[in-house]
């Protein structure tokens, strides 16, 4: 499948646990781009009148087949899920280097359900996902909460992306 891996990840923060979630070529075919596939598997997962704010509402983080390309300004990947305020479809899109990180630890995006008893974060490397504990970072402000992550890790150069609320984001 050309611009994709065919496969998505599943996290269970309830369960703390991942799976990979395959995608055949005729849904890449069907649903192209990060906003059309997250609509796809929110709606396939999800009964009408769900609660918003209830752990089974996944929130989902898709990339498109050209983010990771050599093409300029593709790196982008759309966030959706069930919002709110509203009841019906959310979705923001956004770009920088998550997109392309994402991409490249082999998964086109991530589903995301539960709810953690304790603070964790996920950690994707290699084409491996680990929800990790992530008490001794709670109430850090962003900053000091990037640093922490990254010297555990012994890497400079990994990237931190924060699902709200997380801490103080004050500098």
């Amino acid at each position: 499948m050309k611009g994709y891996h065919g496969r998505f990840l599943e996290v269970d923060l309830t369960n703390r646990t991942t799976r990979d979630l395959p995608l055949s070529e005729d849904f890449c075919k069907k649903y192209i781009g990060g906003a059309t596939m997250a609509a796809a598997l929110i709606y396939e997962r999800l009964a009408p009148g769900t609660d918003p704010l209830a752990p089974e509402n996944p929130m989902v983080m898709a990339t498109g087949p050209f983010t990771g390309s050599p093409l300029p300004m593709v790196s982008r990947y759309a966030v959706a899920g069930i919002s709110p305020l509203t009841g019906f479809w959310g979705e923001a899109t956004s770009g920088g280097t998550f997109p392309f990180r994402l991409k490249g630890s082999g998964w086109d995006g991530i589903i995301i359900t539960g709810k953690a008893d304790t603070p964790v974060y996920l950690y994707l490397a290699g084409g491996k996902a680990e929800i990790r504990d992530a008490a001794a970072l709670w109430g850090q402000n962003t900053y000091a909460t990037q640093k922490q992550i990254k010297n555990e890790n012994k890497d400079d150069k990994l990237s931190v992306w924060f699902r709200w609320p997380f801490g103080n984001t004050e500098p």
